[in-house]
């Protein structure tokens, strides 16, 4: 995301994205696993997990996009 975020503005946008999008996020991202190690934990396919990061990243372009005021002043 090439975006400059206020303070909290990634986390609160984080937090209002549904608990299975946060999830894979953080443990791809966050936790930096790999999708094959995401898909172990989860018990799903590694295509599956590809497919949930690319949906759960649009949806977080779209929250951020939606809430201009997540961004820095430069920014919005």
């Amino acid at each position: 995301l090439d975006v400059e975020l206020t303070t909290g503005g990634l986390q609160l946008a984080l937090s209002q994205l549904a608990l299975d999008d946060q999830i894979v996020l953080g443990l791809y991202y966050w936790e930096n696993l790999t999708a094959s190690e995401v898909a172990s934990i989860l018990g799903i396919g590694e295509a599956t997990v590809r497919g949930r990061l690319q949906l759960a990243k649009g949806r977080l372009r779209e929250r951020l996009a939606r809430d201009k005021h997540l961004l820095s002043p430069n920014e919005a």
